[in-house]
C-alpha cells in the first residue's frame, strides 16, 4: 500500500510548511516548488527548477526584492545555519541581503 504511504507523506510535508505559509505567500513562489520535498531541496540546493526537456530557470532572477526578502526569511527561520551550509540558493539572498 505505497499509495497510503505517500500520501502520509505529502500531509506531513504540508504540515511541515504550514508555519511557514505567510512567507511562502509573501514570496510568490509557484507552488511547483513546494509541492514536495524533493523538488523543494532541489530548489535550494542549486537556486533553480530543472524539468524534463525543459532548460533551468533562475527562480531568483526572476523574483522582486519583496518576494527574494521573504524566501530569505524563510530559509533562516526554516533551516539552521548548519544545514543552509550547502544551499546555493541561500548564499545568493545572504550575499544579496547581508552586504556590509
Amino acid at each position: 500500500m505505497s499509495f497510503r504511504r505517500d500520501g502520509e507523506k505529502a500531509n506531513a510535508w504540508r504540515k511541515q510548511l504550514e508555519p511557514f505559509s505567510e512567507l511562502l505567500e509573501r514570496a510568490k513562489l509557484p507552488a511547483f516548488l513546494f509541492q514536495d520535498k524533493r523538488t523543494w531541496f532541489y530548489f535550494l540546493l542549486h537556486g533553480n527548477h530543472v524539468e524534463d526537456g525543459i532548460p533551468p530557470v533562475d527562480v531568483p532572477s526572476i523574483m522582486s526584492v519583496d518576494q527574494k526578502r521573504a524566501l530569505y526569511e524563510l530559509i533562516s527561520m526554516a533551516y539552521s545555519e548548519q544545514e543552509r551550509i550547502g544551499m546555493s540558493l541561500w548564499l545568493q539572498l545572504k550575499h544579496e541581503f547581508e552586504k556590509t
